[in-house]
């Protein structure tokens, strides 16, 4: 599944990011990692969970 690749519509939908905002974050060069196949952007599951752990915040006790 982690190989899996996700169009940005796909991504937004899934995982509830804005395609304006991912569209921002690749501009910006921050955000989830990304592949760009001629004009095609796509997104591996596996970046984009890495991705979203890294968001992570871990509560102080």
């Amino acid at each position: 599944m982690s190989d899996v690749l996700l169009c940005t519509k796909e991504v937004s939908k899934r995982y509830g990011f804005t395609m304006a905002w991912l569209e921002q974050q690749r501009w910006r060069g921050t955000g989830p990692k990304y592949i760009k196949i001629g004009r095609m952007v796509k997104y591996r599951v596996a970046d984009i969970e890495e991705y979203l752990k890294s968001c992570e915040v871990k509560p102080c006790a």
